[in-house]
């Protein structure tokens, strides 16, 4: 995977360096810029690289020149599974979906014992403990629905396709 980016007071022409640091559990992985004619910087990440574990990295770009540091840019980034490489079941659905489908099947009654209740080790022996109510697990359920309804809208939305309203009122001349 390659990215170049060109920020403004921070060219590869004026001796400017960039570095890449992604934090992920404790682990920390580096990716240093190339500094190109134009100057830009591109940073590449070999497909063979078997450091990346799928998951969230918090990440920054800092800029280096002489002794002066300065982080530039920061954010954060998901790091998907490789289909190809997958060796064990992949499950896609958000954390949203997957709770959704574990209230659905207490509320149909197929929840394996886990999912509809817990069990506390006490000084008196082990209890086991229901977590929720018929009329719990339902509002529950709507819930989750509209955030998952809301989800989905926010990445239709992030990818261009997402419905907007725009609400009006017309009013007559005076």
């Amino acid at each position: 995977m390659q990215w170049q980016v060109s920020p403004a007071g921070y060219l590869s022409t004026d001796l400017w360096a960039l570095k890449w640091s992604f934090v992920r559990a404790g682990s920390l992985y580096e990716i240093s810029g190339s500094p190109q004619d134009d100057g830009s910087h591109l940073a590449t990440i070999d497909a063979a690289d078997s450091l990346w574990v799928p998951g969230v990295y918090d990440w920054q770009c800092r800029a280096k020149k002489d002794d002066t540091k300065q982080t530039i840019d920061s954010g954060r980034v998901t790091v998907l599974p490789s289909f190809e490489e997958q060796d064990t079941g992949y499950d896609g659905r958000t954390h949203t979906e997957k709770v959704l489908e574990a209230i659905r099947a207490t509320i149909e009654g197929r929840a394996s014992k886990a999912e509809s209740s817990w069990s506390v080790d006490t000084p008196d022996g082990s209890r086991t403990v229901g977590l929720l109510t018929p009329a719990e697990l339902m509002r529950m359920e709507r819930v989750y629905e509209a955030r998952l309804a809301r989800e989905k809208q926010e990445a239709a939305t992030a990818k261009g396709f997402g419905a907007s309203r725009l609400l009006v009122r017309l009013r007559g001349q005076p």
